[in-house]
């Protein structure tokens, strides 16, 4: 949920609201994709992986801007309010599953194993 106040275009409050959802989204991913990214770093083949954890850490860092979630699509904007008691207008958005998989397979080439993989882990992350 993202909510903005003092502003008095509703049009733009509205706005900065969806942005900060979209926001408050981003953080969530990030803590649900370093596992599947860590994962997906360590399924590399050997001839791409690095043994240097510094070498991995880069690799991981590089995948997740392939996967950030302002460049996803599918984020959903469930409601939009206004409350007039404190002037403060709120966005509920979401990002289904189906998006972040689908979302992480357009954002780079993986093999069908790897793939596999990371929907596995997904899914049993949004299970948990």
């Amino acid at each position: 949920m993202g909510d903005a106040s003092g502003i008095p275009n509703p049009g733009l409050a509205k706005t900065t609201a969806r942005a900060r959802a979209r926001g408050e989204l981003s953080k969530l991913y990030e803590a649900f994709a370093a596992p599947l990214l860590s994962a997906y770093v360590r399924s590399l083949p050997s001839e791409r992986r690095a043994d240097d954890p510094v070498a991995q850490e880069l690799e991981l860092r590089k995948t997740a801007k392939m996967f950030a979630p302002d460049r996803f699509e599918g984020v959903e904007f469930v409601d939009d309010w206004f409350d007039p008691s404190n002037g403060t207008t709120y966005a509920l958005a979401r990002l289904p599953l189906v998006a972040v998989l689908a979302n992480m397979a357009n954002a780079y080439p993986l093999d069908a194993g790897t793939q596999r993989l990371l929907n596995r882990a997904a899914e049993q992350s949004f299970s948990d």
